[in-house]
């Protein structure tokens, strides 16, 4: 579990380093500050995902593809934060969210973050219920990106806690 956290944390650094250079620098948003005004990175937790192609379920997701993901999730105010998303060899995503569901369980939608693509950053209400929820299991719960030539899944990773 700790080589785990460590790779995703490393491909998730990497991740918003070269989210930063391909959009200038602009991994926070309005919404960011105005939970930051509200006091609630005191109550924010990170988390992580490393998705692959091999990992769908039921499959086949894309053979190469990759993707990595870095989300805050603010509990007082029920938000999650997508603060760092980047892919590798697979089409432009058209869906992308958080499932709840273990490794081996194909899961139904829970956090949809649809509204921010093409670049994924942004922040999106799931309510105080399921954000404590992910927080208490983020093993329970997986990232999942879509394109059109893999619209049953591309890549798929399971939340970790950084």
């Amino acid at each position: 579990m700790r080589g785990t956290r460590f790779l995703v944390a490393t491909a998730a650094a990497a991740a918003l380093i070269v989210g930063a250079a391909t959009v200038g620098g602009a991994t926070s948003t309005a919404d960011d500050t105005a939970d930051a005004e509200a006091g609630g990175h005191g109550f924010s937790r990170l988390f992580g995902a490393l998705l692959t192609g091999s990992a769908e379920v039921p499959g086949p997701g894309d053979p190469d593809g990759a993707a990595a993901v870095v989300i805050r999730i603010n509990l007082p105010a029920g938000r999650i934060c997508v603060i760092g998303f980047d892919t590798n060899q697979i089409d432009e995503p058209t869906l992308f969210h958080i499932h709840e569901g273990g490794a081996t369980v194909a899961g139904p939608v829970v956090v949809d973050f649809v509204p921010l693509l093409p670049s994924g950053l942004g922040c999106v209400r799931a309510g105080g219920k399921l954000a404590r929820a992910i927080v208490q299991n983020p093993d329970g719960y997986y990232f999942n990106v879509h394109n059109a030539a893999f619209m049953a899944g591309a890549v798929r990773g399971t939340l970790v806690a950084l």
